[in-house]
């Protein structure tokens, strides 16, 4: 209509429907994270809301597929392979899952996959069971058998 106008919020901001409306029209800040139809951010990523505006970031254990894009509004991300970044010992075999991983000592080795440490058979008792005990045990042992023969 000739003589009339309309105000609206610009993108990222919704119309204030407070005390002030005497004042005019009074703009603020659209959480855009709070539904997934106001924003563009892909699965695997987090969304954090900024004043009229968004960003995206991978959320943990995920990583951008795109290394160069730490950020954005349109970024994708993957699964971390934890396994590639060698966090287990060299002893042990990696099994990386979605957001994590799993490290266990090989064959032989003893520990909690990112330490593993040599394990030697050692017959105990009458029931001739095998146990495995750490070298450095061994070690130990031998040192205090010696000590007692001296």
């Amino acid at each position: 209509m000739p003589g009339s106008y309309r105000c609206q919020c610009a993108d990222g901001y919704q119309v204030w429907e407070g005390d002030n409306q005497k004042l005019g029209l009074e703009c603020k800040d659209l959480d855009e994270c709070s539904s997934s139809e106001l924003n563009a951010c892909a699965v695997r990523t987090t969304c954090e809301n900024l004043e009229g505006s968004y960003k995206c970031t991978c959320g943990p254990g995920f990583e951008p597929v795109d290394k160069d894009e730490v950020e954005g509004v349109d970024m994708k991300c993957k699964d971390i392979d934890e396994c590639e970044k060698k966090l287990c010992h060299a002893k042990a075999t990696c099994t990386n899952s979605k957001k994590s991983y799993t490290c266990v000592c090989n064959a032989g080795y003893k520990g909690d996959g990112k330490k593993c440490l040599k394990s030697r058979k050692v017959k105990t008792g009458a029931s001739g069971k095998l146990k495995y005990l750490p070298i450095k045990l061994l070690s130990i042992a031998l040192i205090v058998h010696l000590w007692f023969l001296s």
